[in-house]
């Protein structure tokens, strides 16, 4: 899991206040600046991303084989139709 900054994020990190440019790679930080600096879109879980991308290609090649097994019945109805 590794957190990188969307937009300029002000941590306090081992007491100094840092700054992190867009792009940058957060250091651990708190569960709850975590979850804050995520809920205002601050900051990625490049885990999370990850994540949500091989779901959603998952969900996809469901989509697409549903899809296929639809579309093969509407053709064999068609075509016992047409004999």
């Amino acid at each position: 899991m590794a957190l990188i900054a969307k937009v300029n994020v002000l941590a306090g990190v081992n007491g100094v206040r840092t700054e992190f440019a867009p792009g940058a790679t957060l250091p651990e930080l708190s569960p709850h600046d975590v979850e804050a600096l995520k809920a205002c879109g601050a900051i990625e879980d490049t885990g999370e991303t990850e994540k949500a991308a091989k779901a959603a290609a998952a969900a996809d090649k469901a989509a697409g084989r549903e899809f296929a097994e639809a579309r093969k019945r509407v053709q064999d109805e068609q075509a016992s139709l047409a004999t």
